[in-house]
């Protein structure tokens, strides 16, 4: 139904890719297929709006996505961009001028055009771009499909060719075998199985669909933003990206326990009641680590989980850094707290509150 660009990009048919062949070595000839490209799309403009003229429409919709395929291929992603928001700019200004013009406007499907649009930009970059259009695709899609909002953005996690495919496998490989934790803290000695892409799976399907959502951005964000070597705007950035997923967290435990609560420590108390055990171990290490500046009981409770060889403890720690970073990261923006210089650092609280996710979905869900 739709020509979605794709991660797996073949030009072998394209039309553009065979002209590109034809002018070898004429230096002139990128320059000259954009102009005639924006001409085509004016002249075409008049004939789909004039004649209400849908397989027009559909027809320069092809010619777009093989134009954007052929000039990823020459890293030309720009003029790819160019043309479809010219198109689509052009079919609101010169459009407007035929009778029927809003009525039929209005039926046409333009989520092919901010699909790509948004995998353009996410391919050259621009998370923020990327994702403001995929947001416009998937408003597109539901109206024309009636389907839920955000469904083709949900679609688009672990599937095949889309900027979002490798999701669930990049979580597993960037964390599950992190040497700095070591066994004690691998997600084999927690939860007793291999950390593998259903695993994650698992919890996204236990996710409502906009927590869901929220937890995939909050995680390929920091690690747009881990990479970076530091200053002050990384570690404002990753300060923020990891209080979005504790939030997140706190929205999921809620949603578990299937009642509004107001306090964190009254969410989390709830939740965790159902094993006594580690009730227990959670509100001790609170009550003896609450005296310690918030690196200080963060420090600490990593410890615990480095060392302790009791498994409670070590998944009681995992909620009590996710309960210190959620109450701090909300009340709190102070230097000592923000600039954590150490990538390896941001990484293991970043872990901390991942397992917690886990330690959820599986005891709480007896997975």
């Amino acid at each position: 139904m739709y020509n979605f660009l794709s991660r797996e990009l073949n030009t072998t048919n394209n039309q553009f890719t065979k002209q590109r062949w034809q002018f070898k070595g004429d230096m002139s000839f990128p320059k000259s297929i954009h102009f005639n490209i924006l001409r085509t799309i004016e002249t075409d403009i008049k004939q789909i709006y004039s004649q209400k003229d849908v397989r027009k429409f559909k027809a320069i919709l092809f010619m777009l996505y093989e134009y954007a395929n052929y000039q990823r291929t020459e890293g030309e992603q720009k003029q790819a961009i160019s043309a479809y928001e010219y198109f689509m700019h052009e079919s609101s200004q010169k459009g407007m001028y035929y009778n029927g013009f809003r009525e039929f406007h209005e039926s046409l499907d333009y989520t092919e055009i901010f699909y790509n649009l948004a995998f353009l930009y996410h391919e050259l970059g621009d998370f923020e771009k990327g994702m403001h259009n995929f947001a416009k695709a998937d408003e597109e899609y539901s109206k024309r499909n009636k389907v839920e909002i955000g469904q083709l953005l949900v679609e688009m996690i672990d599937k095949k060719g889309t900027p979002f495919w490798n999701f669930s496998n990049h979580l597993c490989q960037n964390c599950g075998g992190y040497d700095s934790f070591g066994k004690p803290f691998s997600y084999q000695a927690l939860f007793g199985k291999k950390f593998e892409a259903k695993e994650v799976r698992l919890l996204l399907d236990d996710l409502p669909l906009l927590l869901k959502l929220q937890f995939v951005l909050s995680v390929e964000e920091f690690w747009n933003v881990y990479s970076y070597s530091y200053n002050i705007m990384k570690g404002l950035r990753i300060n923020r990206f990891l209080g979005n997923l504790v939030w997140i967290l706190e929205a999921y435990s809620k949603y578990k326990l299937g009642k509004e609560l107001i306090n964190f420590k009254n969410i989390l108390d709830e939740l965790i009641k159902k094993n006594s055990e580690l009730h227990q171990r959670f509100n001790t290490l609170l009550n003896n680590t609450k005296n310690l500046k918030t690196n200080d009981r963060l420090i600490a409770l990593n410890k615990i989980i480095d060392n302790d060889q009791d498994l409670l403890n070590k998944k009681a720690a995992c909620f009590v850094v996710a309960y210190q970073f959620r109450n701090h990261t909300a009340h709190n923006l102070i230097e000592e707290f923000l600039l954590f210089k150490d990538s390896a650092y941001n990484k293991r609280i970043f872990c901390c509150i991942l397992w917690v996710f886990f330690i959820i979905c599986n005891d709480f869900n007896n997975v």
